[in-house]
């Protein structure tokens, strides 16, 4: 008697990840028109985040350790850490594991003002399950344009919020 075996094909949660991860560098290499411009840098900085976000999420499910994302607010870099604080593997991470916002077109207009996770600080831990261990919120500017984004700690989903400032009279 003959067994077959068949293979399911599919794409698995760090696939996705990555993918999400081409598909911010591919926005980032857009062009950013003039005035408009401010409000276009903050999406691409958003898509940065949230990358990371999910790196790091995907990655603590799928090895069942906490990883985390620090935030660097003075140097505008986003990181994606492992359960010992250290970087990622690049090769684990398909990508790499530091997002520096304050590079090339984004480095001029888009201020990391803050970022804050409970008792972590400006770091936003997931455990094992992918979960996060604190809700939190990341605060972006661009000129007169203002985003905020937080992430719910029951869930791990990231609304956003955006504000324009009037301009100076």
């Amino acid at each position: 008697m003959t067994r077959r075996v068949t293979r399911q094909s599919g794409m698995t949660r760090v696939d996705f990840v990555v993918g999400v991860g081409v598909l911010a560098l591919l926005v980032s290499i857009a062009g950013v028109p003039g005035s408009a411009g401010d409000a276009r840098l903050l999406e691409i900085a958003d898509a940065r985040i949230r990358s990371a976000v999910d790196l790091a999420s995907g990655l603590a499910r799928s090895t069942g350790t906490a990883h985390g994302v620090a935030f660097d607010v003075e140097g505008d870099r986003v990181a994606v850490l492992d359960a010992h604080g250290e970087l990622v593997d690049e090769e684990v991470a398909g990508r790499p594991p530091v997002t520096d916002l304050g590079q090339g077109r984004l480095a001029t207009y888009v201020d990391l003002v803050s970022a804050r996770f409970g008792p972590a600080g400006t770091v936003c831990v997931f455990d094992g399950e992918g979960v996060p261990m604190a809700g939190g919120v990341v605060r972006l500017a661009a000129g007169l344009h203002r985003r905020e984004l937080v992430l719910d700690g029951a869930t791990g989903w990231v609304e956003t919020s955006v504000e324009v400032l009037e301009e100076p009279r």
